[in-house]
């Protein structure tokens, strides 16, 4: 006798705790996540194969980019397994399962609000996303509306995983506000100002404002939500093992997120850096190093308009032997166009009579103008190795390897001594609500650089530019 598609599932056995509760659940939405390695991903998989025994069911998973879906670890990997065993069988050209009874598991991806068009004539019955704060709440809503039932008995179903984080962090806080946010929501039906982890609520829409509210399960216009926490520790398979190990090494704010499940955690002052995390030391790194000396450029200086301009700052760093890294130096001045390039060039002169290997690394400002611009100082820089970067991503992010490397654990970064240590440290404690990241641009710009090249690997973004025999100035 051939095995059902739900006994084959039930070979597979989910672990005891949320994610079983998130699989046994019956509300029409939920959500699974709080903190990485939950077992997030496999349960959303579980979660859409609970009805391929049935003829008219449609199921739609979903990453926000093709190679985060196709990625190693990702819903796509991790699907071929599960999905086979149920007897599935996947068309790659179509990125969709069918499975004997006819049922089928799209996978799919929506890069831009705009994509979401693509959905318009589809009709399904699960809808899960992967990874839901990097999403926009627009994008989600569209892909609530595609679910229908076309056959009685066949329920409808929204499940979702997350970590906390990411773009859409704060519309997901909103949505499940009753079970992450304890702060400043009413009194309720759960006689406390929240619902508890796993606790059913029923929410009622108003279809005017968006506005989404508590209501009595009798309403005609209820719908049920719940919000179950996974954390590390209630996978048996990750708790405690080198992957835990590897989450305390992440940056202070990115640790809270993703190990300790926060979904308060923000960027403010001193979350990121602090300075008992940046020793002082008057000797500097022994033995082989490598250098890098990156510039985040301006050119203002105050004036009566503006009276706190940005700064031209370019950060010295090392990286010795043993892989610690370096803050030698950071030349900082409020200065004209002419007068940056002068200080580029002058200060790279000082740089190469140090260290001939230092490398000048300039950041290029958006648009073909920034582009020229930079090319321009890197010819005005022939003689010393001078490269152009092509910074991505938000300057948190950016900042946060950096912000790994300094905070504890890791408390891998030193300071050399100079009069430009106090206004280097007050500037990075205050990141990223302070007035000005220059000097953090450059740190984390100079450790990326150090840190990718010390492998043997190219920057992403960078334009090499040969070393030519002499120096001009």
């Amino acid at each position: 006798m051939t095995a059902t598609a739900e006994e084959k599932q039930r070979e597979w056995h989910p672990n005891v705790g949320p994610q079983t509760a998130f699989l046994q659940t019956d509300a029409f939405e939920a959500l699974l996540g709080g903190a990485a390695g939950g077992g997030k991903t496999v349960s959303l998989l579980a979660a859409a194969a609970r009805f391929v025994s049935e003829p008219f069911y449609k199921g739609l998973l979903m990453r926000r980019t093709i190679p985060e879906l196709d990625g190693a670890g990702g819903l796509l990997e991790r699907s071929a397994d599960f999905y086979q065993s149920l007897g599935g069988h996947y068309y790659a050209t179509k990125r969709v399962w069918l499975f004997p009874s006819g049922a089928r598991i799209d996978m799919r991806a929506c890069e831009r609000d705009g994509d979401v068009r693509a959905f318009g004539g589809w009709e399904i019955q699960f809808l899960g996303i992967d990874e839901l704060t990097t999403f926009s709440e627009s994008i989600v809503t569209y892909l609530l509306s595609r679910l229908r039932t076309p056959v009685a008995g066949l329920p409808c179903f929204f499940r979702a995983a997350t970590n906390p984080g990411g773009a859409g962090n704060d519309w997901v806080l909103k949505r499940y506000r009753w079970w992450l946010y304890r702060q400043g929501a009413r009194e309720d039906e759960f006689g406390g100002p929240y619902a508890k982890p796993g606790q059913v609520a029923w929410i009622k829409r108003d279809p005017d404002t968006g506005r989404d509210d508590l209501c009595r399960r009798t309403d005609p216009s209820a719908s049920s939500r719940v919000f179950f926490p996974a954390l590390i520790a209630d996978n048996p398979y990750l708790a405690g093992t080198d992957y835990e190990q590897r989450l305390d090494l992440l940056d202070p704010l990115t640790r809270r997120q993703l190990k300790d499940g926060d979904w308060m955690a923000r960027a403010t002052a001193g979350s990121m850096f602090r300075r008992e995390w940046l020793p002082v030391s008057q000797s500097g790194p022994q033995g082989r190093c490598s250098r890098v000396r990156y510039w985040d450029r301006a050119g203002t200086v105050e004036s009566s308009k503006n009276r706190d301009p940005d700064w031209t700052a370019g950060v010295l760093m090392a990286r010795d032997q043993n892989g610690r890294y370096w803050v030698e130096d950071v030349a900082r001045a409020r200065l004209e166009p002419a007068g940056v390039y002068d200080l580029v060039r002058s200060t790279a002169l000082a740089d190469r009579a140090r260290d001939a290997s230092t490398v000048q690394v300039v950041e290029q400002d958006p648009g073909q103008a920034g582009k020229a611009d930079a090319q321009a100082l890197v010819r005005l820089l022939e003689g010393c190795d001078a490269r152009v970067s092509v910074p991505t991503g938000s300057k948190v992010v950016r900042a946060q390897p950096f912000s790994a490397q300094c905070a504890p654990p890791a408390s891998n970064v030193t300071i050399g001594a100079g009069a430009w240590n106090l206004a280097f440290v007050d500037e990075l404690e205050q990141f990223p609500a302070g007035g000005h990241d220059d000097q953090v641009d450059g740190a984390s710009g100079a450790m990326s650089w150090l840190a990718r090249t010390a492998v043997g690997s190219d920057y992403r973004g960078i334009e090499h530019r040969r070393r030519a025999p002499g120096f001009r100035v």
